[in-house]
């Protein structure tokens, strides 16, 4: 062999040593703890490390567009998250519990049980609508006394509606009615008919959503909690439903006015069914297996964290930490915020992903993107190996 390819072969034997020999000094300092601070304008990571070559490569993936952060792919409306399992109590002592319905879900739908106690209401939700599929309750209507039937003690146990009654539809302008007209339903009524004691129960009666009936938002409106402070959405459903046994007419009215929040879903509601059968009136207290939410509060000044009420069961007194309603701290390694990228483009939210404590800060950022009135935000995190979702509010309220 020629001298010439023993130089070469030497020349690149000694390039290879150099060149890893490089590559192996970017390890120092990866031990020291990392800060990740995510604002509405950029992400920066402040990384104790003498590698700076890391931070030339992250400069050119952003100027080639690269996307670091998936947008949020929503599969439920963020003012009525419904996830299994989850509570809330409010103030009257009533826990809603959230569970799926076989029954009413298909393959294209998924249909959830929010169960009062006394009332059980069936909801869907996407990102474009909230629906109300059905009741079942023990709603007491008038008598009826004719010529030939006398039934006491009428009441209707379930109602199913076709189609199933929009709540919110994203688009509808506040005071414009959602319900379309020529409505139908099915009901489960029973009644002791001509003086039996033992009632009778008739399934599947058709009955008709009277074309009065409506389903409207109204002007938002703050409702102060023991929870926190929270901007809602009020929608008002008034329902008339008619329909007969035994060729006897009867009729039922549903009144229900819901105040609901981003991440968190109905906070206070009023609601009055058929003729005082059912009335509840109550206001959001504790939450439980989801996030506790957040608020700032506002007066003439930088927006403060608003420290909020300790209930019995739980006490929260990092009042800028994500905590789980249990009173831990969400754990930053096991769960992602999914719409980070959203609250990024807000511009006034600050989110500091702690690594050395493994938790989530929230700061207000004091700028030009600050709202100038009251606003409530959805916070998705998700468990980043199961994919489980858990929804909560942060809020920034102007107070006098």
């Amino acid at each position: 062999m020629s001298v010439e390819f023993f130089v070469r072969a030497i020349l690149i034997a000694s390039l290879a040593l150099f060149t890893s020999a490089c590559g192996g000094g970017g390890g120092g300092g990866s031990d020291a703890a990392a800060v990740e601070t995510v604002t509405g304008s950029d992400t920066d990571t402040d990384e104790n490390t003498e590698n700076e070559g890391t931070a030339g490569n992250e400069d050119e993936a952003a100027e080639e567009g690269e996307e670091t952060i998936p947008p949020f792919d929503a599969t439920q409306h963020e003012l009525l998250p419904l996830i299994e399992g989850t509570t809330i109590t409010y103030d009257d002592g009533q826990s809603v519990t959230v569970t799926k319905d076989d029954d009413l879900s298909d393959e294209t739908t998924t249909v959830y049980a929010v169960n009062y106690g006394d009332m059980i209401q069936y909801f869907s939700s996407t990102p474009e609508q909230i629906l109300l599929h059905g009741v079942d309750g023990t709603f007491s209507i008038d008598d009826i006394n004719t010529r030939f039937l006398v039934a006491t003690n009428v009441s209707f146990d379930k109602v199913r509606f076709s189609p199933p009654l929009p709540v919110v539809t994203e688009g509808k302008q506040p005071g414009v009615n959602q319900i379309e007209p020529g409505g139908t339903a099915t009901a489960t009524v029973t009644a002791n008919i001509n003086g039996s004691s033992v009632p009778s129960s008739f399934s599947g009666i058709p009955a008709n959503i009277q074309d009065d009936s409506f389903s409207t938002e109204f002007l938002t409106k703050v409702v102060d909690t023991p929870t926190g402070i929270f901007t809602t959405k009020n929608i008002q459903l008034d329902i008339t439903i008619s329909g007969s046994i035994l060729a006897n007419d009867f009729s039922a009215s549903l009144n229900d006015s819901i105040f609901l929040t981003p991440g968190l879903g109905i906070v206070k509601r009023v609601a009055n069914y058929s003729n005082n059968a059912i009335i509840i009136n109550h206001t959001l207290t504790s939450v439980t297996n989801l996030p506790h939410p957040i608020t700032f509060t506002r007066t003439l000044a930088t927006p403060t964290p608003s420290i909020p009420q300790n209930t019995p069961e739980n006490t929260y007194d990092q009042d800028r930490i994500f905590n789980l309603s249990g009173g831990e701290n969400i754990n930053s390694e096991m769960y992602d915020i999914a719409n980070m990228k959203e609250i990024n483009a807000a511009g006034w939210i600050e989110v500091i992903k702690d690594t050395i404590n493994n938790n989530y800060t929230i700061n207000i950022l004091d700028n030009d993107s600050l709202p100038t009135g009251n606003t409530s935000t959805l916070i998705m995190f998700q468990h980043n190996t199961l994919g489980t979702e858990l929804p909560t509010s942060l809020n920034l309220i102007t107070t006098d």
